[in-house]
């Protein structure tokens, strides 16, 4: 079973059809730049400049209704110039890895009063990051999340165009 499947698609009256079109597109445009920004930044972050810093905060903890699930919550306190910072991100791209970023391998090695070097954009340097720099899994992520997005996006579009003004999308055969 798939999550974007043609024939379910078919089997829906037209006004979901066109209301599933509008929605999937509204969160491609918002999904894609939320993604993307973050992975722009992380392969950016590779040749920003370092600043000595100090942990302040990290915990691991489970969130309310994910018993599965683990999530970190670092601070940590940096200095760029005459300028103090406070940072809690430990990388900048949106999705993470839960096998490489997991909150016990985070926190572990990042108690807290432990020094770092935290890795700043010298245009903003509010924005900074621990880990710099863009892995492989990185994309592995973002991509299928894209692809699936824009997939969707141009499914829902075809049938409500093919049902709204006629026509067929395929070939019959």
């Amino acid at each position: 079973m798939t999550l974007l499947h043609w024939d379910r698609l078919r089997a829906m009256p037209t006004g979901k059809v066109v209301t599933t079109a509008v929605v999937a597109l509204c969160l491609t445009l918002w999904l894609l730049p939320v993604v993307w920004i973050g992975v722009l930044d992380q392969a950016a972050s590779a040749s920003w400049p370092s600043a000595p810093g100090t942990m302040t905060a990290s915990e691991a903890y489970r969130p309310p209704g994910l018993r599965l699930s683990r999530r970190y919550r670092i601070e940590y306190e940096y200095r760029v110039g005459d300028t103090s910072f406070t940072g809690s991100t430990y990388h900048l791209a949106r999705v993470q890895v839960p096998f490489v970023d997991s909150a016990a391998r985070v926190t572990g090695d990042h108690p807290v009063g432990s020094p770092v070097q935290v890795r700043y954009d010298p245009a903003r340097p509010r924005v900074a990051t621990l880990r710099a720099g863009l892995r492989w899994y990185d994309l592995a992520l973002s991509m299928p999340l894209s692809i699936s997005a824009i997939l969707l996006v141009f499914m829902s579009f075809a049938e409500a165009s093919r049902r709204v003004f006629g026509g067929s999308t395929h070939s019959a055969g």
